[in-house]
């Protein structure tokens, strides 16, 4: 999934927005039932996610005391 870090979730308990844009691997598996959708798992790294928050955060920080 790709995505920008604008705030919302949990990663708003981080760091400020910064508008990074973001990208996880994921997978979501679906359960049927009678040929109809009865549930759904998803998985992503949601560590990868906090690591390009904060890289984009230090970034930011750096550019600022150029």
């Amino acid at each position: 999934m790709e995505g920008h870090h604008l705030g919302y979730g949990i990663q708003q308990e981080f760091v400020e927005p910064t508008g990074a844009r973001l990208q996880a691997m994921g997978m979501t598996h679906y359960h049927y039932k009678v040929g109809k959708i009865a549930g759904e798992c998803n998985v992503y790294d949601e560590v990868s996610l906090l690591v390009q928050v904060k890289l984009a955060e230090l970034a930011r920080h750096s550019a600022a005391d150029e």
